[in-house]
């Protein structure tokens, strides 16, 4: 049971009646999994959120309570957008951590003159 009935407690444990703040999941006692509160209300971040669980138990990653609700606040600080695009990344990556897509580092790739860069150094 969850709220009021004194089989609740929030992230920074204890049982003083506060709901745990805005964002915070509430851990519900008997079972010992955060009741999720998503950051973001919209359809296309609950969809994001859906997958990237999806993808966990698909690789036999288990998403743990204190993970969720880092990666949650970690959304939350983040943005909308930035979260959905880094959870996007992560799957079609196949990865088991979220990471942001980031420019490649120290390999060949294009500089926006044509030069090529290869280790860092510029080619023309």
């Amino acid at each position: 049971m969850l709220e009021g009935g004194g089989d609740s407690m929030t992230k920074g444990g204890g049982d003083s009646g506060s709901k745990g703040g805005e964002g915070i999941p509430i851990r519900d006692t008997n079972k010992g999994t955060p009741v999720e509160s998503l950051p973001f209300p919209s359809e296309s971040f609950k969809s994001a959120w859906s997958d990237w669980k999806l993808h966990r138990a698909e690789i036999k990653k288990k998403l743990t309570p204190t993970s969720i609700t880092q990666q949650l606040r970690n959304f939350a600080d983040w943005g909308e957008d930035r979260s959905i695009a880094a959870i996007r990344f992560t799957i079609g990556n196949g990865w088991q951590g979220i990471r942001e897509p980031d420019a490649p580092r120290n390999s060949n790739q294009s500089a926006p003159t044509g030069d090529v860069i290869i280790n860092g150094r510029v080619f023309k």
